[in-house]
């Protein structure tokens, strides 16, 4: 076991503890750092050295500490926390202004509707154009009589009882011209203030309305855009989110900064807890914006609700991707397949060689070189034949097969058989063999061949009949079967007469 002991320069060095070797260098040391200027600068650089290696692996640096600040004197720099700046998110508020603006109108139409009509009312005596009428009625009154007792004095009647009678009539035709001219008038024009000002009222009511119908109209323009712009991304923003997204990224931020304490990051991330619940409360999935995602990953994120369109989008792409997957499964298996046919066919091959050597060598050991080389012939002749064949087969089936195509008509008609699978069909059933001698005088099967039997043709004749192709396509399958003119002429006639 190794004994890490106390000495200068390591740390954790204490008078007290220490043997008396090491109070000698603590006492030394103490009296350079009390004298020695030079020393003492040299001695806090070599201790602060040694804290930041200690630091630097994690050990301990309380001694180191103590021994700067109080030894040395030394005075560590503040150390400035970061503020958090960011507040807790108020509830959003999913009424956009425009909107507010209209409910207040429409607020103020309905007060307007619902306001008791104020009906007509006109009091004439307190209208001063009444008051000045009457004012002048009384001066030409005043006038008037004057004149007349003047004119009565003239004649020497000034005290009969026609001066009075003069006096009142003028004053009569005075009042009675203000009450049936002048009243009326003022009464009429009172009625068309009043009408004027309800007017005025239904003109607001009206005005109103279209500024509400704005605002709720350019709601619905916004609407429309984030409907479209969700058509094209296939995300759509809910009114508000994105504010919340960017309180989240704005705390991420803020959380990831250095020196910030485990305390304020716990308050940031309770923080966005809180917006986080806000964003799940729109509908829209705050796991990309988590605890676990960092701010750089969080801004990169689409943020939003999947649209339809979306959907489909991801669908596509996962149906394109799964069909991708399948033809390159489709690939490989015919690949692996045609390495086995490869590998089978190549072992064939070797057998088939194998099996001719011998009975090559066994002909020359039997009946001689020229006997084994001619049966050889026979055989390659054979050989060739049947090759020959196969590939006429082919090239026929690939014609076959070109012509449905061309014919478009997949699905043939009775049955659902197409060209090429009434005329296998036919071979099939009205096929016989054909043989051939070998060297030795033995029947060999050579191929087969369409029936010769009368009966059996007139047969098949039908059935092609009875398929309901085109008689284009019929005409292919007479011709593949070897069916002469004559032979198809008859067969009509004897058909259609049935």
């Amino acid at each position: 076991m190794v004994t890490v002991r106390n000495q200068i320069g390591n740390g954790g060095a204490n008078y007290g503890t220490a043997n008396a070797a090491l109070k000698k260098k603590l006492v030394q040391t103490q009296s350079n750092i009390a004298n020695n200027s030079a020393y003492k600068q040299n001695e806090t650089q070599r201790a602060l050295s040694v804290l930041q290696q200690r630091e630097s692996v994690g050990q301990d640096t309380t001694a180191q500490r103590k021994y700067l600040t109080s030894n040395l004197g030394y005075q560590f720099p503040a150390v400035t926390k970061p503020s958090i700046t960011a507040q807790p998110f108020k509830p959003v508020n999913t009424i956009s202004a425009n909107t507010q603006q209209g409910n207040d109108l429409m607020g103020q139409m309905r007060q307007l509707a619902t306001k008791q009509a104020t009906p007509f009312s006109y009091d004439v005596k307190s209208d001063p154009e009444y008051q000045a009428a009457l004012q002048r009625a009384q001066a030409n009154i005043k006038a008037g009589t004057n004149q007349n007792m003047a004119e009565m004095n003239r004649r020497g009647i000034l005290n009969s009882t026609i001066t009075t009678d003069r006096a009142d009539e003028i004053a009569a035709n005075e009042m009675g011209r203000v009450e049936t001219e002048v009243v009326p008038s003022l009464v009429s024009q009172a009625y068309q203030r009043y009408q004027n000002e309800q007017a005025q009222q239904q003109q607001q009511f009206q005005n109103l309305g279209t500024t509400a119908q704005m605002y709720q109209g350019e709601d619905q323009r916004g609407f429309g855009n984030k409907v479209t712009e969700a058509g094209l991304t296939g995300n759509y923003m809910p009114e508000g989110a994105q504010d919340i997204v960017n309180n989240i990224l704005s705390l991420k931020q803020q959380a990831e900064a250095p020196g910030v304490t485990a305390q304020q990051r716990a308050q940031l991330s309770a923080q966005a807890d809180g917006a986080r619940a806000q964003l799940l409360s729109l509908g829209v999935n705050p796991s990309a914006y988590g605890a676990n995602v960092n701010s750089s990953a969080a801004r990169a994120v689409n943020p939003g609700i999947r649209t339809l369109q979306g959907q489909a989008q991801d669908l596509a792409a996962q149906g394109q991707q799964f069909n991708q997957g399948l033809q390159t499964a489709q690939y490989n298996e015919g690949v692996r397949q045609y390495d086995q046919n490869f590998a089978y066919q190549t072992a064939r091959d070797a057998i088939t060689d194998q099996q001719w050597r011998q009975v090559f060598d066994r002909d020359v050991s039997q009946f001689g070189m020229t006997y084994a080389l001619q049966r050889l012939q026979e055989q390659n002749n054979q050989a060739f034949r049947q090759a020959s064949l196969a590939l006429q087969q082919d090239d026929n089936a690939r014609q076959w097969a070109d012509l449905d195509y061309k014919q478009a008509n997949p699905s043939g008609a009775a049955g659902g058989l197409t060209t090429n699978q009434v005329l296998s069909s036919m071979q099939d059933q009205y096929s016989v063999p054909t043989f051939t001698k070998n060297a030795d005088g033995k029947s060999v099967k050579e191929g087969t061949r369409i029936t010769s039997d009368p009966a059996k043709r007139q047969q098949m004749f039908q059935n092609v009949i009875d398929a309901g192709l085109s008689d284009a396509q019929t005409d292919q399958i007479f011709a593949a079967l070897g069916l002469t003119k004559k032979e198809i002429s008859d067969f009509n006639k004897l058909y259609q007469g049935k």
